[in-house]
Formats: structure tokens, sequence, C-alpha cells
């Protein structure tokens, strides 16, 4: 990708001067000079990171999960953020079991954490060279520091190589140790087990919708005994909560995709509120995901195949608390070559011409938009406009 800019979505500050979106995103773009994460000044992002406040939480985007521009933007900003403001913690839409219990196994040696990342992080960014200072220096590095940064996930897409391997057996004696009643029926072994089996070798399209019909039924069961028996907000008790979801997507998709993907998204949300509550509750979080995922107030969309799903940032920013204490930043390109990694790559259409890729000063090789001002000066405007790839609603 040739550059890279910025979209902010959050409520505060003024911008009354400003009739239009095209007048408000010209004059209050910020220029950022680079992208490379080893540049050796960060004065461009102090303007940045001083719109961030005192947010505790950063739902960072990426318009396209082959845009390794957005990966070295995004690796910048969080080096920044790690080394200037206290942001200890990088969380992936990635894989939930693996990017916690597996993360918090794992050697800690530069060459372990890169293995380890390469296996358990979503290939589309570890096998990515825009992701490679990430997973080969920032984080190795910062376990030579009193702070290093912690790694987690929040998909409940639990296949990848951690999970695939430990996640059945650990969970079974996990259930076996607390002596739930559901573990002393023989359907724990002939169902229970396979179903955890099967979900995690993301077998869902060779099963029926009555398979996890049944798999739903003793999961929900599994769930209730490990919450009656005290294990409320237990990591196993999550864990569990992430199989049932995904055992309900897996039976949606084929009839109802829209169903499937809400019931992901609202998965990683719990998943990020629980990281948030209870697992990181006095850390201040990153998340890394695509955009559409991490926006919020979806439902107002001038698509109307995008209302039909809620994203994870909707679902997420339910809970008033944490809304307070969260700042969404997505991040599209605007021209260049895009291509997941292992595939190949093809060239990025033009932006259209009432896009906000078009609005940004031309001499600006980058460049930062906070629309604070413009929401709290406009809080009934319905405006909307291009990115490139997908419609974002202010």
């Amino acid at each position: 990708m040739k550059y890279f800019l910025l979209l902010l979505l959050i409520f505060h500050q003024s911008a009354r001067g400003q009739s239009s979106i095209e007048q408000y995103i010209s004059e209050t773009a910020i220029p950022v000079l680079s992208i490379q994460p080893d540049t050796s000044y960060d004065t461009d992002l102090d303007a940045v990171a001083a719109k961030l406040g005192d947010a505790r939480i950063l739902l960072l985007g990426e318009q396209d999960h082959g845009d390794a521009a957005s990966f070295l933007a995004k690796t910048r900003l969080i080096r920044y953020l790690h080394e200037k403001k206290g942001f200890n913690v990088v969380v992936f839409e990635s894989d939930f079991f693996g990017l916690n219990e597996g993360w918090d196994q794992s050697a800690k040696t530069p060459e372990a954490i890169y293995a380890f990342m390469r296996k358990n992080i979503t290939r589309v960014w570890s096998y990515c060279d825009g992701f490679s200072y990430f997973e080969q220096q920032l984080v190795p590095g910062s376990f030579q520091t009193k702070a290093p940064l912690q790694l987690s996930g929040i998909d409940n897409q639990l296949a990848l190589s951690y999970s695939a391997k430990n996640l059945r057996p650990l969970l079974d004696s996990i259930l076996r140790l607390r002596k739930l009643p559901l573990t002393n029926e023989p359907a724990y072994t002939t169902v229970l087990l396979p179903v955890v089996d099967s979900l995690t070798a993301k077998l869902f399209y060779k099963k029926s919708a009555s398979f996890y019909g049944t798999a739903e039924q003793y999961l929900a069961r599994l769930q209730q005994e490990l919450i009656s028996a005290g294990y409320q907000d237990d990591f196993w008790t999550m864990v569990v909560e992430n199989l049932l979801h995904l055992s309900s997507q897996f039976r949606l998709m084929p009839d109802n995709p829209e169903a499937a993907r809400n019931e992901r998204d609202q998965q990683m949300a719990r998943n990020l509120q629980w990281l948030c509550r209870v697992k990181y509750a006095n850390e201040k979080i990153i998340v890394w995901a695509q955009n559409f995922h991490i926006s919020r107030n979806a439902g107002q969309y001038a698509s109307r195949e995008l209302n039909k799903v809620i994203s994870m940032g909707t679902y997420f920013t339910k809970d008033s608390l944490l809304s307070r204490q969260t700042y969404v930043m997505g991040i599209t390109s605007a021209n260049g070559q895009t291509g997941w990694a292992g595939t190949a790559p093809h060239t990025v259409e033009a932006p259209p011409k009432n896009s906000f890729e078009n609005k940004i000063p031309v001499d600006y090789p980058n460049a930062f938009v906070d629309f604070t001002g413009w929401n709290a000066a406009h809080p009934d405007s319905k405006s909307n406009f291009n990115m490139n790839g997908s419609v974002f609603y202010l």
C-alpha cells in the first residue's frame, strides 16, 4: 500500500466552525510522517496520542486483512503507545484459548515468542512481511524491559495450533478435577468430548444442524454447572461459552450467515469484556482487528447488508463503563496492492470521488483525523462517506 489514513469514531470536544464533513476532514487532518515501525522520531504521533486522552482501551482496525501498510502503521502506533503511554496488552481477532492459555504457558525467549505467534495468530498477520517487526522485534524486545507486551485473543474460532492440540485434553482434565455432574455420565465421553474435537478441528461443514443442536444442549448444561459451582468469571467457563457460541455459529452458517456472524461478533465482545474486567482489569489494552468488527453504533449504515450484522464494537460498548474507556480507530489505505498472506496480490481500486481518502490534503503522505469534534457539533448528523472498500457511519 502507498499510504494509510486513520479514521476515529468517538464523541467529545467541538467543531462548530466547519459546515461540511469535507471541510472538517481537510481542516483537522493531522499529518503522520511515517508508518515504519522503527522510525526514530515520535513527535508526529504525539498529536495522535493526545486525542486518546485517558482511554484505557483502543480498538485498532484495518480495512482489509491484506493491507500490509496498515500492519506497519499499527505496529508503529503500538510501539509508541507501549513505550510512552503504558499500553501493555495487545488483543488479536484470533484464537481466544490459544492466545490466553497457550500464551501464558509458553516460554518467553525471542525464538519461542516468534514460533508461538506464527502458529497461534491468524496467518493473515503472522505470515505477512508487514507483521514481521511486531513478531520478531517489538514483542520479543519488550521482554527485555520492565513492562513486557502481553498477547491475548478474542475470536471464538478455537482451531489454531495450541487449541487443536491442547484444548480438549486440558478442558477434560479441568472438568473432571472439578467433579462436575456431567463428567460422570456416558454422554460426556461419547458425545461432548467428540463435539469439542470437532469444533477445534473446524469440521463444521461436515456436521448436521442436529449435531450442533445436541452440542449446544450439552455445552449449555456444562456452562451452567460451572456457574453453579462458583466459577462465574472463570477462564474455563469462558472457554465453554466460546465453544457453545461457536457451535451455534456453525449451525447457523449455511442458512443464516448474518446470524452466524452475529454469534461470532457477540462472543468476541464478551471475550473482550472479560479480558478488560477480569484478566487485565488494571491494564491498558489495544485490540487488533478488522474495521467493521471494531466499529460501534452498527445498525445505522446506509447499506442494508451491513445492518444485518451487529459488530463486536457495538456489542462491547453497550457496557457504559467500558464504552467511556474506549477509543475506536479505523485504518484505511488509498491505493497500491493488497492480498492476504499466501495469496496473489491484486491492485486496489481507486477510492470513489466522495471517499474519505480523497478528502485528505494531497500533500499529506499519511494522515490522522479525529471525528470527536464533528460528532459533538452535529449530534443528529446522518452524514456518511465511503472508505476504500466499505462505508463507515459517523
